[in-house]
């Protein structure tokens, strides 16, 4: 993850990541610190920030009509059709264990 991006902004590229950008905050600030000196734009990927039902339930807190929220539980409802294909759940943090790419929701 650290490597790519690294490279990739030295190159004058824009960085695009999916979460987790890197394994550790060091790897992390280095992508930054290389982004910065490059001139380039990072972005990392948030892909339900703009779904309508986050929004919904961000009014609907906002608004106070169902009190103080003290805790939120996502689960999310992947069927195994979608499971078998494109969604990759474990130990993705480990590179060790998987592999540098994680499957996500995009």
């Amino acid at each position: 993850m650290r490597d790519p991006a690294v490279a990739l902004a030295k190159k004058g590229y824009h960085v695009l990541l999916d979460k987790p950008m890197a394994v550790t905050e060091e790897d992390c600030t280095e992508i930054v610190e290389a982004c910065i000196q490059s001139g380039v734009m990072l972005t990392v990927c948030h892909v339900l920030r703009y779904d309508p039902i986050i929004h919904r339930i961000k009014g609907l807190i906002d608004s106070g009509v169902i009190g103080d929220v003290f805790h939120i539980q996502h689960l999310e409802p992947v069927g195994f059709y979608h499971f078998a294909h494109s969604f990759v759940r474990g130990n993705w943090r480990n590179e060790a264990e998987s592999s540098f790419a994680l499957l996500g929701l995009c």
